[in-house]
């Protein structure tokens, strides 16, 4: 189903390219508040290697997202022509300045990859970052044989953790260093858009929980795009085993295909998913800011309050049932559901007495996803179930 452009779903703004670094791309930027300024670290081409490998490059911004500052590229250990870091995420730990991102070597676009999660200590000195100290965490797959990525890091009671899965079980590892040396497993939130997959680390809302907006992607569009993400938010106990409290009952934000595409200049003919990808968040006034990727082209900073985030139970029981109406019942609507299956969903149409147009057609979700596909239909209006009901008991009359 079509979505409108990410701008439109939330109070944002794009981040603009002057003062960026050289790069037909910036995209996938995480977000920092430190020294009481706003730091943003994302993604582009490093012109100076052979094939245009991913760095990630540091500026300050301002809360709309306008640069104030010349940006910097990262150093990380050992940097070679081959090398390829992506998809920054910035965080704090006992008052520091930290980074993880995704590295890999070799990466040829639109060829299967390896990759693996690094984190590493920053140090800002007058206005120039550098790289303290670095490590590859030893963990699950994350030996440069398989992918590893969106680890999400963060504090708790001076000891650093991350989130390593989501679904179908919520886990979070105890770190020092490159070791970890606790892990802990709960279930994870029910979700009807795709794989769950960290997004920003989480922060301590205060009152026994910790947020994090993720993202999730599902196979149900055409090439050249095949995919769309979504974002939405899910938060935790601030405590061991870490136990899913909340999550939202339906997706903050779509990937959208009025946002556009700029090609990766290493493979013109790639892939162009639909992609809405949060990196950063941070308290704001009056609510959150979330740095974010659009479509692997660009960045942006949207706002969110705490009503838009739409926290309901973690298990599925806030799905309450949603009834719709259209003119014309004979059109279906495709759909794609959690296990890739695409089918079909069907309306109850009552016939017309003169027979020379389509009928109504009456329709109940019978979950959240179902419901905001539905409703985003043109000529679609959601109705009361007793409207529902009284429809269905004429449309039997009629049929009799």
């Amino acid at each position: 189903m079509p979505k409108k452009s990410v701008f439109a779903q939330l109070d944002a703004c794009a981040v603009p390219p002057h003062n960026l670094m050289p790069s037909p791309r910036h995209w996938n930027a995480g977000l920092l508040r430190y020294r009481d300024k706003l730091w943003l670290g994302y993604r582009y081409h490093r012109a100076e290697t052979k094939d245009s490998r991913c760095g990630v490059a540091m500026c300050e911004i301002d809360e709309q997202g306008e640069p104030q500052s010349e940006s910097q590229m990262l150093n990380f250990y050992s940097p070679r022509d081959c090398e390829h870091h992506e998809d920054c995420r910035l965080f704090l730990f006992r008052g520091e300045p930290y980074i993880s991102w995704t590295s890999m070597e070799g990466y040829m676009p639109g060829v299967d990859y390896s990759c693996v999660v690094k984190y590493a200590k920053l140090r800002l000195t007058g206005k120039k970052w550098s790289v303290v100290e670095e490590w590859k965490p030893n963990f699950g797959d994350n030996t440069g044989f398989k992918k590893e990525k969106n680890w999400v890091f963060f504090e708790h009671k001076d000891e650093l953790y991350f989130v390593y899965a989501m679904d179908p079980d919520h886990v979070v590892c105890k770190i020092e260093g490159s070791k970890v040396v606790k892990e802990y497993k709960t279930d994870g939130a029910k979700w009807h858009w795709g794989h769950q997959r960290g997004g920003t680390p989480p922060v301590d809302l205060g009152d026994g929980r910790m947020m994090c907006i993720f993202h999730s992607s599902i196979f149900t569009e055409e090439p050249p795009h095949f995919v769309r993400y979504y974002a939405a938010a899910y938060t935790f106990e601030n405590k061991p085993p870490f136990k899913v409290l909340q999550i939202s009952q339906q997706p903050i934000l779509a990937g959208s295909e009025e946002d556009g595409h700029r090609i990766d200049p290493r493979w013109t003919e790639g892939w162009k998913p639909y992609v809405v990808f949060p990196c950063g968040l941070i308290a704001d006034k009056k609510g959150w800011l979330i740095s974010l990727g659009i479509n692997d082209w660009q960045s942006a900073i949207a706002r969110i309050s705490e009503s838009e985030l739409m926290l309901g139970p973690a298990d599925g029981p806030g799905f309450k049932p949603r009834f719709f109406r259209t003119e014309n019942g004979t059109l279906s609507i495709r759909y794609t559901d959690a296990h890739q299956h695409t089918t079909f969903l069907h309306w109850d149409i009552f016939p017309n007495p003169r027979g020379n147009s389509a009928g109504m057609g009456y329709m109940q979700a019978s979950n959240a996803r179902e419901a905001v596909e539905i409703s985003e239909v043109h000529g679609v209006t959601e109705i009361t179930e007793i409207e529902y009901r009284k429809a269905l008991r004429q449309r039997e009359l009629m049929l009799r």
